[in-house]
């Protein structure tokens, strides 16, 4: 039986863990997601700082062709997808917009200090 299958935690870190988006440490107290699951017969855990995760779910929204399951693959999308990805009003394009700048500076404001985990769109209009 091979079936497919995954699960997001939402969590906050009592150790150190490495994002595996951005590349960033992840220092305890951080929020962070985790994803654990089978694919293709393999099981595999992803851990994705909350900057990364947040900034995964606003990739899903805008690009039909992004999973938000496709754990690795952010810095790809940013580099190649995000030019063309349009979310649909000046708003939600001006979030993205911001959340890919912040990505492309590691989640650093330029005195080295780390920004404040990014508001979607969703939330912001909520």
């Amino acid at each position: 039986m091979s079936g497919t299958f995954g699960h997001t935690r939402h969590l906050v870190a009592r150790k150190e863990h490495r994002c595996e988006e951005c590349g960033r440490k992840i220092a305890p107290g951080e929020k962070y997601d985790r994803h654990a699951g089978k694919w293709e017969g393999d099981f595999f855990t992803n851990v994705a700082c909350g900057h990364c995760a947040t900034l995964r779910r606003m990739a899903n929204d805008v690009d039909d062709f992004y999973f938000e399951c496709y754990f690795g693959g952010l810095g790809e999308w940013v580099s190649e997808s995000y030019p063309e990805a349009n979310a649909g009003d000046f708003t939600a394009d001006l979030w993205l917009a911001r959340a890919v700048r912040d990505f492309r500076s590691n989640w650093r404001k330029s005195d080295g200090t780390l920004l404040d985990l990014p508001d979607t769109w969703l939330e912001a209009t909520a």
